[in-house]
């Protein structure tokens, strides 16, 4: 008899709130309820009074029960697998980016480094190329564990799962600085992949002086220490922001690696295929227009079918950037910007053509020092939100289209 528990896998079969089923799994609380036992036993295929006599009588039940393959806790029984995927999204399709997959798999199986940061505007692709990435070389791994970050969830809660997986055992009563130590030991005993998802959620906003929200400062004590101290396994981190304090780590030399995900090229086409769009001569102008962006491309193309009967032409004809749904993806990362940030990326945004430090210094509606320019420019190149090009040995900035669509549109 096996059985797997899982707090995600359990939320999603049987309604009860992850929160407590963690707490339950982690013993914090001894035993479920009347209605929450009927429901677990279901899902878990054993009777109610079975499923409690594990909760209250776990040596006896583990006995008349015949379950010597689940590992046995203070509490509870628990089978673990090597793999806990969590909220990690299925059957994404991954168009093209084989550059980004070959430079990956150098990081991640050749050089073996710590922590890798995957970011870029969202609807990019990040989660999809994560995914894709996962999948491919899980055989290098003795463990995977896929969290999200979106709902900000507790780092405690998020280390104890993450130690069931790792280290077959409950961590109970130890304190958060005791269970990064405890994660850190099987990093070095096991080769672990630990993929966190969408972290500008627990990302301080605006321009605050600590990277990390005030209830989420041990997030970043556990990045740092995954970082900085020796072991076999990997940290990948997907969002929209490069924390600040990574970036400072990151070097040709450090095991840090950051990769920014731009647009599609010619895999782009290969979407807008698979979208039945026809005209396909017309295919690099919209890819063009939108610069691959993938989310942006699925919803123009949903739009010319169904608005302009899959028209291209008669689309482009409107001589308009549409946004759709994409709209709430960019709303979300400017509302994260400091004021300073703000009044920045909107004068950018005016401009219709690259624009340089001294430029901008010279608008009288930027009124502030180089440096302080200096250190706004860097915070939105680390948000995605700013692209550099270099021109005869000079750096110009700039937007692409649908920012400078977005913000031209509401502000």
């Amino acid at each position: 008899m096996k059985k797997n528990i899982n707090a995600y896998r359990l939320a999603q079969q049987t309604g009860i709130d992850k929160t407590y089923l963690s707490k339950l799994i982690s013993g914090v609380i001894k035993k479920p309820g009347h209605d929450k036992l009927a429901k677990i036993a279901q899902v878990l295929e054993l009777k109610p009074s079975q499923l409690l006599a594990i909760f209250t009588k776990p040596q006896t039940a583990v006995a008349e029960l015949n379950v010597g393959e689940i590992k046995l806790s203070q509490q509870q029984t628990v089978q673990y697998s090597g793999q806990d995927w969590g909220e990690a999204p299925d059957g994404m399709v991954c168009y093209g980016r084989l550059a980004e997959i070959e430079t990956s798999r150098q990081w991640l199986i050749q050089e073996r480094c710590r922590v890798i940061i995957l970011y870029g505007l969202g609807g990019i692709g990040k989660t999809t190329l994560a995914v894709h990435l996962a999948k491919q070389f899980q055989k290098e791994f003795d463990y995977i564990f896929w969290r999200s970050l979106a709902h900000a969830p507790s780092i405690e809660t998020v280390l104890s799962e993450a130690i069931v997986l790792t280290a077959h055992r409950q961590t109970f009563e130890a304190t958060v600085a005791q269970k990064i130590s405890q994660l850190l030991f099987q990093l070095r005993q096991s080769r672990c992949l630990l993929i966190f998802d969408q972290i500008e959620s627990i990302l301080a906003t605006g321009n605050a002086t600590q990277p990390y929200q005030d209830e989420h400062q041990m997030y970043g004590e556990l990045f740092r220490q995954i970082a900085q101290l020796e072991h076999q396994s990997c940290l990948l981190l997907i969002g929209n922001e490069k924390p600040k304090d990574l970036a400072i780590l990151e070097s040709a030399s450090a095991s840090i690696r950051s990769l920014q995900l731009q647009g599609l090229t010619t895999a782009a086409r290969q979407l807008l295929e698979d979208k039945q769009l026809s005209e396909i001569e017309r295919w690099d102008e919209l890819i063009e227009i939108y610069r691959g962006h993938p989310l942006a491309l699925k919803i123009v193309a949903t739009t010319i079918k169904e608005v302009f009967n899959g028209s291209i032409s008669e689309f482009l004809r409107q001589n308009t950037l549409f946004l759709g749904d994409l709209e709430f993806v960019i709303d979300q990362q400017y509302h994260r910007l400091s004021d300073a940030e703000k009044t920045l990326i909107c004068a950018i945004a005016k401009e219709n053509q690259l624009v340089s430090i001294p430029q901008l210094m010279a608008k009288p509606t930027l009124s502030m020092r180089c440096s302080e320019m200096i250190g706004l420019l860097d915070c939105l190149r680390r948000r995605s939100l700013l692209e550099t090009v270099q021109e005869h040995n000079q750096t110009f900035y700039t937007l692409q289209p649908v920012i400078r669509k977005y913000l031209n549109s509401y502000y």
